[in-house]
């Protein structure tokens, strides 16, 4: 697993140059909950992340992909425009998150 960080790491992009078809991400991401996560940046790293198919896990989830929608929010207007499908895309998979049972 090359990336990052864990979304990087399972292959989830978003916005224009990511994957587009939620189906998709969706897919990815329940591999986020279900699959174990091996080291990336360090063990703490890893570790905050929990086990999978865990309430843990889910809010770590659900954590991080908001986190990417404050960011975008807190970016100068002229920017915050060349986000808005990321930033669509990651609102879109928040609310798919929010409606699985772990």
């Amino acid at each position: 697993m090359a990336g990052d960080g864990v979304l990087s790491a399972f292959g989830y992009r978003v916005g224009d140059n990511g994957i587009t078809r939620a189906a998709k991400r969706q897919l990815i991401l329940d591999h986020v909950i279900e699959a174990p996560i091996p080291p990336l940046v360090s063990k703490d790293y890893t570790k905050k992340w929990g086990r999978p198919n865990t309430t843990n896990r889910k809010e770590t989830l659900l954590r991080t992909l908001k986190g990417l929608v404050s960011g975008v929010n807190k970016r100068r207007a002229y920017m915050r425009d060349s986000y808005a499908r990321a930033k669509s895309h990651w609102e879109q998979d928040i609310e798919y998150i929010q409606g699985l049972a772990v």
